[in-house]
């Protein structure tokens, strides 16, 4: 089993490709990326690094490759320089490359690496005052990001993952072990097959075009954005790729709804000042937001410290939410709110 200390000693490596005087390294967490902070002790700078060796099978796939991993960094650094969006500033190494990698000690393994600026801010709690206004604030930002990236042409050689029918069909395949773990039961995951094929259907008939297509960042939920005052500051883009607009409202506004469901109101209020969102939307967002919930399960259970959270979990929200799906009833939006 690799330890605490391996992961150290790799980020050790790491951080020899980049220009920082006397820096020191902290681990903070291995999810799709394994994250160090790392300071400057005189320049009392500090920085995000990134091992890209997730800590789940299910997320080894293209992401992994450098090619594709300064894809991400280049939108990231126009979303910054271009759109002036707040994101974290893109450090590049000694020979001035987006993306280096090292060789990990006592094997032929080699691991992409990436290094950010360090952005101040605070993470979302829901007994924050200003919610009201950050939920706005991030549908504005999430608007701009879909602007952007509607208008703005990649070089060539840019890859990132496409998010689509596939992606969601490949979301029940990884979900299936769980029947054979007992972590669920058949009948909950015949329940889960007849959800992604509705979804299935509902998603083929958005067509794939500038206004309901494109770049998303695929993954802000609550723990993948900051504040400062009523500033939204939007972290970890790991997961960004081409996918329905629709699928990033979810994701997001979704988060949100966990503790104050009013909240999705405000945000999808904020993104339409910016951006228009069709006809029947929220309705539209429905699919979408149990195909981004039954991705977060799929990615979580190779990991047997979440098994018996799963086991809690999944059925519940096959219960509550993709039954309510199958019969038609409405679940995503409250009653109350500006957009009844």
């Amino acid at each position: 089993m690799t330890r605490k200390s391996d992961f150290l000693a790799w980020a050790g490596l790491a951080v020899g490709n980049y220009p920082l005087a006397d820096p020191t390294i902290r681990f903070i967490r291995h999810s799709e990326n394994l994250t160090f902070l790392v300071t400057e002790k005189s320049a009392r700078q500090k920085y995000l690094l990134r091992l890209h060796k997730p800590f789940t099978v299910n997320f080894l796939d293209e992401r992994q490759q450098p090619g594709v991993i300064e894809s991400e960094l280049l939108w990231m650094d126009t979303l910054r320089g271009e759109a002036g969006l707040p994101l974290q500033p893109v450090i590049r190494s000694r020979e001035e490359q987006l993306v280096t990698s090292i060789h990990l000690p006592g094997s032929d393994e080699q691991v992409a690496c990436s290094l950010l600026g360090w952005v101040p801010g605070r993470s979302y709690r829901p007994d924050l005052s200003n919610l009201d206004r950050l939920a706005r604030q991030l549908g504005r930002l999430m608007a701009s990001m879909h602007n952007q990236a509607s208008a703005w042409r990649p070089p060539e050689a840019f890859r990132r993952p496409r998010q689509g029918a596939d992606a969601i069909r490949q979301t029940l395949e990884k979900l299936a072990p769980a029947v054979q773990m007992g972590i669920l039961q058949p009948q909950d995951y015949a329940v889960l097959r007849h959800t992604v094929l509705l979804i299935l259907e509902q998603v083929a008939l958005l067509p794939q075009t500038p206004a309901n297509w494109g770049l998303i960042h695929a993954d802000l939920h609550t723990g993948n954005w900051l504040h400062r005052r009523d500033q939204v500051i939007p972290i970890d883009f790991s997961l960004c790729g081409y996918g329905y607009h629709l699928f990033d409202i979810a994701t997001c506004a979704g988060s949100l709804g966990a503790d104050h469901p009013a909240l999705r109101h405000h945000f999808l209020d904020g993104y339409q000042e910016c951006r228009h969102l069709p006809a029947g939307f929220p309705r539209l967002l429905e699919p979408f937001f149990v195909a981004s919930v039954l991705g977060y399960y799929a990615f979580v259970l190779p990991d047997p410290g979440h098994h018996e959270w799963i086991s809690t979990h999944l059925p519940r929200f096959v219960e509550t939410v993709c039954r309510k799906l199958l019969c038609g009833e409405e679940f995503f939006l409250p009653r109350s709110g500006s957009l009844d």
